[in-house]
């Protein structure tokens, strides 16, 4: 009975992520305007963010570096949706932990040219070149990415989000190598 139970939790909570990321993904494709926008600190979100990811499951590490940090931290602020740019990149963070069998994850934050950029860099199992094309569709999961828990949805939501935010984000990788995720 334990082992079924667990089993069922386990499948419940798979659901209620897909649920959610589903609905996420719905929102960004509702009505932006009706969104929450406020002034971000992208330092203090990205740490938020961090501390956030690793009380959901203790296993993941994130090491967190800053560079170039201006003398006024009115330049590391942007105007958006909190709950959102969490999601994103909660997403991101979870991602890399997991594909790296829970490596520590490491995580720049920099500033150059009135530009800020997040860095998110795994050593995990690398996405096949011929993968990456369609990483950020719905639904779509890396051949070697089968074996792993998700639902090929949060990417995609991922770069609603960060578009929406008038961001950009790459990914660059290595099979069995790594990879990193670039945000400006």
């Amino acid at each position: 009975y334990e082992k079924t139970l667990r089993s069922v939790l386990i499948e419940g909570e798979k659901l209620s992520q897909l649920t959610t990321g589903l609905l996420n993904l719905a929102r960004m494709s509702f009505d932006e305007s009706k969104l929450t926008i406020e002034d971000i600190r992208l330092d203090e979100l990205l740490w938020e963010t961090k501390e956030s990811v690793i009380a959901q499951n203790t296993e993941i590490k994130i090491h967190v570096e800053y560079f170039g940090m201006p003398d006024d931290p009115a330049k590391l602020i942007i105007i958006g949706n909190k709950q959102l740019l969490q999601v994103a990149l909660g997403n991101i963070l979870e991602n890399a932990a997991k594909f790296s069998d829970y490596k520590e994850v490491k995580t720049f934050l920099k500033y150059s040219n009135n530009k800020i950029f997040i860095d998110i860099i795994d050593e995990g199992i690398g996405i096949p070149e011929n993968d990456l094309q369609n990483i950020f569709e719905t639904f779509f999961r890396a051949t070697n990415a089968r074996q792993y828990s998700g639902s090929g949805v949060g990417l995609s939501l991922t770069e609603k989000i960060i578009k929406s935010h008038k961001g950009t984000i790459n990914i660059y990788s290595v099979l069995n190598q790594g990879t990193k995720v670039e945000i400006t």
